[in-house]
């Protein structure tokens, strides 16, 4: 049986129709992947669009077969088959998703339509774009001259929004215009990869509006767009040159909007209110957590200060190398401040380590580990490692952690001062972590 011919990418049936859902067609070719129960599959034609011009593969069905990905390989369109192989010569009905195609064409003819008016009338050129998952930009480079419109400015945002869905109310079609290689005006455009020898460009034209070369799949009309709807603020690119400009069309703002009404309904219940008093009640709730912080961590200093004399009282009637302190209810910062209150009160020619802890079993927490003296910082290294092993030893004794776990995270002590992060379920190895600290030797 004779191959069957195959239809190079630029002529296939999703580039030629892109409302087209499903057609039959041959299998060219079909080899296994490098993925298990995967398959690579030529056909002779498409309506799955492979991944190329900035916008995403299509996904669909192959002889009922899951079309997990679609690439470009050359002028070939290569079908990442799930779940069974196929033969050279088989009749097969390609089907694609035509919900993904849909939202696909919406943001990428949107997007042609964006940038078209974006230079049109601000000068703006777009450099990048990006068809994500959920939200697209396009990336322009901010003004030179001063006095310039910018991106930057909301003003000019809504500007550009509110000429973008006059565009689109006034329906103007979409046009392809597919231009082989032979053709004796033929100029191939920069922006083609260099792999694509001898193949259909395909240009998209906006009546009147704008023309650009794009291999993709479009909506018929501007109408098909439906509504743009642009985010309110930009953002700067490292170095500062260049923005991104947020962007919705279609459905996709119908779905955003959809989301925020469920938000509004939740956040209502949280503030008692209406949403044009969220930002208010947040407000007043930001105060009311900055106040009651203030007030947090001024009675966190007068514990630690109250805790470090208690400390610093028990070493001077019980001389010991290594002090242990722990509190469920603390964090870190107490920790820092706590051992900042205890070193101005310790007796000078002490030279012990200190182990203080917080946190709860179930939670984890944090570990500071410091020495009194010089003399003394040489051994926090060995405090540290005997305690984290007696820790994690018993922690897994006690089924808290599993098999090998490291459950104290944290660089190596600097300066006799240790810091680390200790994880949940550790805690359970507390006091048989003390104990091992007792056999290093400070003085």
């Amino acid at each position: 049986m004779p191959v069957a011919e195959e239809t190079p990418v630029g002529r296939l049936a999703c580039q030629r129709n892109s409302s087209l859902k499903k057609i039959s067609v041959t299998v060219v070719s079909c080899r296994p992947s490098n993925e298990p129960d995967r398959s690579l599959v030529v056909l002779s034609d498409t309506v799955i669009f492979p991944l190329g011009g900035g916008q995403p593969n299509d996904l669909g069905t192959v002889a009922g077969l899951r079309c997990v990905d679609c690439y470009r390989e050359g002028l070939s369109a290569v079908h990442v088959v799930e779940g069974g192989a196929l033969s050279a010569g088989d009749t097969v009905e390609v089907e694609v998703d035509y919900s993904r195609r849909w939202d696909h064409m919406q943001q990428h003819s949107g997007q042609h339509l964006l940038s078209a008016i974006a230079e049109r009338k601000f000068k703006w050129d777009t450099v990048a774009w990006k068809l994500g998952p959920a939200v697209c930009y396009i990336e322009v480079p901010l003004p030179q001259n001063p006095g310039d419109p910018t991106p930057e400015d909301t003003v000019h945002l809504q500007t550009l929004e509110r000429e973008v869905n006059e565009f689109i109310r006034k329906r103007i079609p979409f046009v392809v215009h597919a231009e082989d290689p032979d053709h004796p005006d033929h100029v191939r455009p920069d922006s083609l990869p260099d792999d694509l020898v001898g193949s259909t460009v395909r240009y998209v034209e906006i009546d009147g509006v704008d023309m650009n070369p794009c291999c993709g799949t479009h909506v018929s009309s501007t109408g098909d767009l439906q509504v743009v709807k642009l985010f309110p603020t930009v953002e700067k690119l490292r170095g500062g040159k260049n923005v991104r400009i947020s962007f919705l069309f279609g459905d996709r703002v119908t779905r955003y909007f959809q989301e925020c009404l469920v938000r509004d309904v939740e956040l209502g219940k949280i503030f008692s209110t209406a949403p044009e008093s969220f930002v208010d009640s947040a407000a007043r709730l930001q105060k009311q957590i900055k106040d009651l912080t203030r007030g947090s961590r001024a009675n966190q200093i007068e514990i630690a200060e109250l805790t470090a004399s208690g400390i610093a009282g028990r070493v001077i009637n019980n001389i010991e190398q290594v002090y242990a302190y722990h509190r469920d209810s603390a964090d870190g910062d107490f920790l820092g401040t706590l051992s900042r209150s205890l070193q101005p009160l310790l007796p000078s020619e002490l030279n012990a380590v200190f182990i203080l802890s917080c946190g709860t079993t179930k939670e984890g927490g944090s570990l500071l580990v410091f020495a009194s003296s010089q003399a003394a910082a040489s051994q926090v290294s060995e405090v540290v490692t005997n305690f984290a092993d007696a820790l994690q030893a018993e922690a897994e004794k006690k089924k808290k952690v599993s098999a090998g776990t490291q459950c104290i995270k944290g660089g190596p002590p600097k300066n006799g001062r240790y810091q680390g992060k200790v994880v949940p379920g550790s805690w359970a190895g507390l006091a048989a972590a003390i104990a091992a600290t007792k056999a290093v030797n400070v003085s």
